[in-house]
Order: C-alpha cells, then structure tokens, then sequence
C-alpha cells in the first residue's frame, strides 16, 4: 500500500498540486536540454529550502553512481501547498 502524497487526509482530501521541472521550464523531456546545474537553481529559486537542495544533491550523487541515463525532467517534480513550495517525495532519495 502506498501512501498519496498529492492528497491531504487521503484520497478524499484536499489536492496538492504537483508540476514536473520540464512543466515549470516549459520545455519536453524527450530532448536532453536542462541539466544539473539549471535544475539546482530552478530547486532554489522555487523552495528557498536548503533541505530540498541537499535532497537534491543526493538524487544527483546517486544518478550519477548508478550510471543512471534516464534522468530527465519529467522525473523532478515539485508541489504547491498552502503558497509553499517544496520538492516532491518521489524526487526525494
């Protein structure tokens, strides 16, 4: 069983909206155009949170070590909630 994250109180609650990096950027994700270094500035101007960007950190250190290349921006998401903004769990390592 997996808990929502893009729900509050459960399926019934109150939507948080979630956005990928690609649709903050407004660009696809088919096309290898952003990297680390944009994605660290987006994550920082976005959640203003250095927990996020530490998080951040560890997915890259970790794509990296794992010789993972599907890494795109679909894959960075991020929500919305109460005018916070914060990276999303599924982003989190």
């Amino acid at each position: 069983m997996v808990k929502r994250f893009d729900r509050k109180n459960g399926k019934t609650g109150k939507k948080v909206h979630m956005v990928s990096a690609s649709g903050v950027l407004e660009t696809s994700h088919r096309l290898p155009n952003i990297d680390y270094n944009i994605l660290m500035k987006l994550t920082l101007e976005l959640t203003r949170d250095y927990e996020d960007i530490e998080q951040l950190f560890r997915l890259m250190c970790f794509n990296v070590f794992a010789h993972n290349r599907d890494d795109h921006s679909k894959n960075f998401s991020y929500l919305y909630d109460d005018n916070k903004k914060r990276m999303a769990p599924v982003s989190r390592v």
